[in-house]
């Protein structure tokens, strides 16, 4: 399940099969089949999430860069390099 906030829902669910595409690209395998979108208020609390994001190695950085350098839309690519700091962060 995916939380997001005001019309980036229909974005989202517009470009579900790219997202799809790159998340299994990256896990290598058939990890994700479906997302599940609930449109709502982010938890802005996060912080210890967004600080083990940033600390990333370089190598882990340019591994993210690279999933996500074909992606011709900002905000989705943007999006998408979020998600693998956060899983990479997560698997610290």
């Amino acid at each position: 399940m995916v939380r997001v906030e005001g019309s980036f829902a229909l974005e989202l669910q517009h470009r579900q099969a790219d997202v799809l595409e790159r998340l299994n690209s990256y896990f290598g395998y058939q990890a994700v089949d479906k997302i599940v979108i609930r449109q709502g208020p982010l938890p802005r609390d996060h912080k210890a999430r967004q600080e083990a994001a940033l600390n990333l190695s370089e190598q882990d950085q340019k591994q993210i860069d690279s999933l996500v350098e074909d992606t011709n839309n900002d905000r989705l690519r943007q999006s998408l390099m979020e998600i693998g700091r956060q899983v990479k962060g997560k698997n610290r």
